[in-house]
């Protein structure tokens, strides 16, 4: 408290202590000091003296009581210690114009008048109060008395008629009011704008100016009615509009008002526009006939029932919505079981009642489906009667009306919560001025942004706003005033006192007032913090891998874009290393893919370690990883490199286990005058890298143009092959196969062969490899074997002397691999008619020596259709003994390399086709000598035993147009060497 002017009590003595006339010329007045503690004692207000300074003479009991101080602590102090600090300069000025008018006793009496202020109580709190300024005249000078009320609860109420103003000017019904004598005092705009009249029309005219169809008798009818205390609810009429016009059909309830004496002192009415009920009402009651005169029930369950026998009927639909097949007898007791039990006594009774041949009315009920849902029914029947009244059956519909059950209860539900209000809502709301002020706030907005009521309540939202959003949305207040008041949404950001951000969907509508002015706006704010946070979570991890927290490849291609771009404005090298571990598979293969997973984390450290500041380490997949270096040398990327394959091959250790692995780099780099892009910047070091692992692995390649000549035309070759066999491009040539004693052909191998379009016939060395790595060798395989199996089947059906030709085709690892590869060859034999002991299927030793136990069961599959396998290549791999012993194989063809030494040009080659001969003669095998080309070639494989041959000493791979007039030539050929020999 401020320190007292004069702390004595006898200041109190200032007061009158002599009487003076009741009235002087003037008519004033003066007091004694009993009359003044009298007055002051009785006064139902908070009474407070001053004198001229604004000195406290004299307080009374209620000030102690308002204000919450002890009598001895206000005396002396200036009446302004029981006001806050901002009202004090305000109160002192109108207490200066007060002092002013004591000019005269006149203008003494005419001071009084109510001043709105905010009283201060001792412990703080403020609250509102006025004070009524009353001068008197003592012995000792003028005095003032101050007599001061709490009027917090005139202000509540107040503010609840406001409130309650606003929800009767924005209702969509039509609300209306008139006192006793029937005088309009309430009209809001829905009333105007169902009956046609204005406010200004209405207020203080007769309520019978709200006509009806019913007149204005009955009107004056519910007006005594309401006068007599009671409320007319739900009344339907039809509302006239002023011009006489019939308008809508309405459901008027008017309720009276009382006062403080329990006396009906007005009323409060609301006329509620029912037309489309009403239609909907009068439709349903003309669908209802509809329905009773055709006897059918449409879309809904019936059933009859027989009056004379009890015996039910019920139809296919009453079934379906009962939720069963229609096998059980139709019985009230099967009914009743599918009543929900809360429901059974009371349908049961109804159906007594009806099979006793009573009406019984429209009834609700649930039932429980067997699936354990809960359908609501409503039922209806009618008693057919004999001519004598007699009940002859009952027939009935039963629908299901769970979905207008449920509707009905949401729209309850929405009404409930629609009356919950503005305070309840668990989302922020505000009602702000047409300045953006905050006037109303609820609890959720308060929460929202941290504050009180009371630290919000005057204040704009961007006063809360963070500082990076800071003119928000006061530019949507701005835009609102003069764009149209449309809604609009915006998420913003905020600040709570302790420096918080919290983000927030901001959305404003415009309410305007009842002359359908621009009002105020309805704010409704969600904090929606989380959910940004998720959304910039979500946006790392779209661009960054899961496992190792690198960028990805959608930011690496950006990096790279940015990099290059900034390369050619700087002349520098931008470098892209293409980074993969080598035999990746065999560590996820032996170790399991959490120890893969924790390699490539562990490697992810030790690159990190490394790469220089600004440049970028990504994960482009898998198990590679690309590094982007700007403004880098040839040979610095290139050392750099060097130390990456270095840093990789320390070893990893998992589980007390130590690791070795290796990687592969491919560099590409770009210069200022570069024509490069992300996409041919990662497919050249890809190259490059590709190009490491096929000189040895765990080595840097430097990317050249040779390199991507390769690369491209592989791409397009594989790209190509894909559509070969669509395209009809794959040509089978055959070669023959004869016999070394007569040389007449006893069959052919069948050789595939590519005519491309452009590049002509591309040899089989160059596309089988790129064949078997793709997978497409399995349909290559098959389509050659169906051509192959089909033609010599033709020649041996057509041709003279050659129906006994063999067919042999060599087959693949993948095919081996196939399932179904088995019933694949024997559908295809089936379609070429071919005997299978003509068909000879060709492997080789390294097709099988990885998965012995799965060849060996396909060779087995095949060797059973009686096809005859052969070993393709042999001496050229593991030769292995226990592989022939193995595979069910009879035949075994020499490969051309060991036959090339023959005629004398290697002296250890007779040696080794004599041994591989003689190996077969041993195991009953038949031996094919491939690449004959010479006839002292041929005359040593006879002298070591050899039977059968192919090679250009009898004809190279040829056409199948061309082999019909070969034979015949050949034919002719042999025939005179077998007159040669005989001669001979």
């Amino acid at each position: 408290m401020t320190e007292k002017r004069n702390t004595s009590p006898d200041r109190e003595r200032l007061l009158p202590t002599r009487r003076r006339p009741a009235a002087d010329t003037n008519g004033d007045k003066t007091w004694s000091e009993g009359q003044f503690r009298a007055l002051l004692g009785s006064a139902p207000d908070a009474m407070v003296i001053v004198d001229a300074d604004g000195t406290i003479l004299l307080v009374n009991a209620q000030v102690e009581v308002l204000f919450g101080y002890v009598r001895d602590e206000l005396l002396g102090q200036s009446l302004e210690v029981l006001m806050p600090i901002e009202f004090r300069g305000w109160y002192l000025s109108h207490r200066s114009e007060y002092s002013a008018k004591t000019k005269t006793k006149a203008q003494a009496r005419s001071m009084g008048p109510d001043l709105g202020l905010l009283g201060l109580h001792r412990d703080g709190r403020e609250f509102p109060i006025e004070i009524s300024l009353s001068p008197f005249e003592t012995d000792s000078g003028t005095l003032v008395s101050s007599s001061i009320r709490d009027i917090s609860e005139r202000t509540q109420a107040q503010a609840s008629t406001r409130m309650m103003s606003m929800l009767v000017a924005s209702s969509d019904d039509a609300i209306f009011g008139y006192d006793v004598d029937g005088l309009i005092t309430v009209w809001n705009p829905a009333a105007e704008a169902m009956f046609g009249f204005s406010a200004p029309e209405v207020i203080g005219q007769h309520q019978t100016l709200i006509v009806t169809v019913d007149g204005r008798d009955r009107g004056l009818e519910l007006q005594a009615q309401v006068a007599g205390g009671e409320s007319v609810i739900g009344l339907e009429s039809v509302a006239l509009h002023k011009d006489g016009s019939r308008i809508v059909d309405i459901s008027l309830t008017i309720s009276p008002i009382f006062d403080s004496r329990n006396i009906v002192a007005g009323c409060f009415g609301i006329a509620r526009n029912i037309s489309e009920s009403k239609r909907r009402q009068i439709a349903s009651e003309t669908d209802q006939a509809r329905l009773a005169a055709a006897q059918q029930m449409a879309g809904m369950g019936s059933y009859e029932i027989d009056s004379a026998t009890g015996q039910r009927w019920w139809s296919d639909e009453y079934w379906r919505i009962l939720g069963r097949n229609g096998t059980e007898p139709a019985s009230r007791d099967l009914l009743l079981s599918c009543v929900h039990p809360q429901d059974r006594d009371r349908v049961e009774s109804l159906l007594r009642r009806l099979d006793s041949g009573w009406p019984t009315p429209e009834f609700t009920f649930r039932i429980i489906l067997q699936s354990g849902g809960i359908r609501w029914m409503r039922s209806r029947a009618v008693v057919i009667r004999a001519a004598d009244g007699s009940p002859i059956k009952i027939i009935g519909m039963i629908m299901d009306i769970t979905e207008l059950h449920l509707a009905e209860a949401r729209q309850q539900e929405a009404e409930t919560n629609f009356r919950l209000g503005f305070d309840r809502s668990q989302i922020g709301m505000g009602m702000a001025d047409l300045d953006g002020r905050l006037f109303q706030v609820n609890e959720a907005l308060c929460t929202i942004l941290g504050r009180t009521p009371e630290e919000i309540r005057g204040k704009r939202t961007q006063d809360f706003r963070h500082p990076s959003h800071h003119e928000g949305d006061r530019a949507s207040f701005s835009g609102w005033l003069s764009g149209g008041f449309e809604d609009t949404q915006a998420e913003l950001q905020y600040a709570r006192p302790n420096g918080q951000p919290v983000w927030v969907q901001l959305t404003m509508s415009h309410v305007p007032d009842v002359n359908g002015e621009p009002g105020y706006f309805l704010l409704h704010m969600q904090d929606i913090s989380s959910r940004k946070y998720a959304e910039d979570l979500l946006a790392h991890q779209a661009l960054h891998d899961p496992l190792t927290g690198l960028p990805n490849r959608q930011l690496l291609v950006e990096r790279i874009e940015r990099s290059l771009s900034t390369g050619r404005r700087t002349a520098g090298y931008v470098g892209v290393l293409f980074i993969d571990v080598d035999q990746f598979k065999v560590i996820n293969d032996g170790l399991g893919h959490v120890a893969g997973d924790r390699l490539l984390v562990g490697l992810t450290r030790r690159l990190k370690l490394i790469v220089r500041p600004g440049d970028t380490l990504a994960r482009f997949g898998g198990d590679e990883f690309v590094l982007v270096c700007d403004n880098i040398a040839p040979y610095d990327a290139e050392r750099l490199a060097e130390r990456i394959v270095t840093i990789a091959k320390d070893p990893f250790e998992f589980e007390g286990k130590e690791v070795f692995v290796s990687v592969s780099v491919g560099i590409v780099l770009a210069d200022d005058d570069a024509d490069a892009d992300a996409s041919s910047m990662l497919l050249h070091s890809d190259v490059a890298m590709y190009r490491a692992k096929a000189d040895g692995r765990a080595r840097v390649v430097m990317y050249d143009e040779d390199m991507h000549h390769r690369a491209s035309m592989r791409l397009e070759t594989e790209s190509q092959l894909a559509r070969a066999i669509s395209r009809d491009e794959l040509r089978v040539f055959y070669q023959p196969i004869v016999d070394i004693s007569t040389e007449e052909t006893v069959g052919f191998e069948a050789l595939v062969r590519w005519e491309h379009p452009d590049r002509g016939f591309i040899s089989p060395t160059e596309f089988i490899p790129i064949a078997e790595q793709t997978g497409s060798i399995v349909a290559i395989g098959e389509w050659v074997l169906t051509e192959a199996l089909r033609q010599v089947q033709a020649w041996r059906s057509q041709l003279a002397e050659c129906h006994d030709l063999t067919i042999a085709v060599n087959l693949s690892a993948r095919q081996l691999q196939d399932a179904n590869f088995v019933q694949v060859v024997s559908d295809i034999i089936t379609r070429s008619g071919i005997d299978a002991s003509a068909v000879h299927l060709e492997i080789t030793e390294s097709m099988v020596i990885n998965n012995l136990d799965l060849a060996s069961a396909t060779l087995s599959g095949l060797r059973g259709l009686g096809v005859r396998l052969s070993l393709d290549d042999f001496g050229t791999g593991w030769s292995s003994l226990t592989y022939l012993k193995q595979l069910p194989v009879q035949t075994i063809k020499i490969d051309r390399s060991f036959i090339d030494g023959l005629g004398g040009k290697d002296p250890q080659a007779p040696a080794f086709v004599n041994a591989i001969v003689s190996l077969a003669r041993a195991l009953e095998m038949d031996v094919v000598a491939e690449g004959i080309e010479t006839r002292e070639q041929l005359s040593e494989l006879r002298r070591l035993g050899g039977s059968l041959a192919q090679g250009y000493l009898w004809s190279r791979p040829r056409p199948p147009k061309e082999i019909p007039g070969w034979l015949a030539e050949e034919k002719m050929r042999t025939v005179r060497l077998a007159d040669l020999r005989a001669v001979s």
